[in-house]
Formats: C-alpha cells, sequence, structure tokens
C-alpha cells in the first residue's frame, strides 16, 4: 500500500522520496503489543468492502460541507488530499469489524440466534450503546476545538477555527457512526459463514 501511495505521490509531484532507513532489530523494543489481524479468520466477514459508498457519500455530501466555489488550479494537492481523507474515513468505518467481533466474542450467546435469522435490527439493538455514543461525537467535537484552532497571538482573537467543529460533529453523527454500524451488523450476519 505505501509503495502505491509514494508513487502516487510522485506522479502527481507532491512528494519527493527520501532514504528510507530501517530500523535496527535489536532497537525495536518487545514491550510493543501488536493485534494480530489473523484473528479475523472469518473470510466472508473480513472481505465486507463499503468503499464505494463511502465514496460516493464523500464526494455527493461531505465534500461540499468544507470546499468554497471556486477553482484554485491546485489539482494534484487536492487529489492527494482527498485520498488521504478517504483512507481515512474508510480505516474508520471498517474498524466496525474489529468492534463487532469484539462484542461478538464478549456474548456469543445473545448474538448466535439473531445472526442465524438474519434479524438486522435486533443486531443494531444489541450493537449500539447510545451512552458510547453521546461519548464519541462529544470528543470529535472536543478534538476539532482543540486541534482545528487558528492560532494567534492576538489575545482579541478567539475561537477562529479551520473547520466549524459543529460540521465535524454532524459529519460523525449522520455519517461515520451510521456507517461504522453497517459494517458491524454486515459483519455480524457473515460471522458464522
Amino acid at each position: 500500500m505505501v509503495p502505491c501511495l509514494i508513487s502516487f505521490y510522485a506522479k502527481l509531484r507532491t512528494f519527493k522520496p527520501r532514504k528510507i532507513h530501517e530500523p535496527r532489530r535489536k532497537s525495536i523494543s518487545r514491550k510493543f503489543v501488536t493485534f494480530d489481524y489473523t484473528t479475523l479468520q472469518f473470510l466472508k466477514a473480513a472481505s465486507i468492502n463499503i468503499n464505494k459508498n463511502i465514496r460516493k457519500i464523500y464526494f455527493n455530501d461531505i465534500l461540499p460541507l468544507f470546499i468554497a466555489s471556486g477553482d484554485d488550479g491546485n489539482y494534484a494537492q487536492t487529489a492527494a488530499n482527498d485520498l488521504t481523507v478517504l483512507q481515512a474515513i474508510s480505516k474508520r468505518i471498517h474498524y466496525g469489524k474489529f468492534v463487532a467481533e469484539t462484542k461478538f466474542r464478549k456474548s456469543p450467546r445473545d448474538y448466535k440466534p439473531l445472526i442465524r435469522v438474519k434479524d438486522r435490527e435486533a443486531l443494531m439493538k444489541l450493537l449500539v450503546d447510545k451512552r458510547v455514543e453521546k461519548m464519541v461525537l462529544k470528543r470529535v467535537e472536543k478534538k476539532a476545538m482543540v486541534f482545528g484552532q487558528e492560532v494567534s497571538l492576538d489575545p482579541n482573537v478567539k475561537g477562529k477555527y479551520k473547520v466549524d467543529p459543529s460540521i465535524v460533529y454532524s459529519l460523525y453523527k449522520k455519517w461515520i457512526i451510521p456507517m461504522t454500524k453497517d459494517v458491524e451488523v454486515e459483519y455480524l450476519l457473515r460471522r458464522l459463514d
């Protein structure tokens, strides 16, 4: 994946490859915990991919919230940034597979009967924790406020943001969280295959 991105950015002339130094084996700490992605052994379930839907929503609904009308002529950088944002959104949404697997392993007796009868609504009710959703939405809005501030040394300038935190909040509420829940349900429906 990384070599493809490097190649893509190089073609757009937005990236100049540097000499990449591999870390020495001795310097790698054995204390790092890594996630074994092979634990998603359920190939049908793990193969869920809603990137076409994500792409459609990104270009038709999300992008218009952030862009100004006009043409700045900066096509290469715009394409590279769109790719980066799309990858981040896709990664965030597809983490739903891991969330669903964790919830399934926590209480398989609750999930198995619903999966067998393919009851989407009941699975959604079982998966959803409104309290956690509210916490995630508050955290996302707070992060947008903190990290999206225009920094100024002028004490009179307050509350100016690069992106309105309420837009980030609604982005998660309207698209990111619902699509993540859809991925979770789709994963569970195929979990026993």
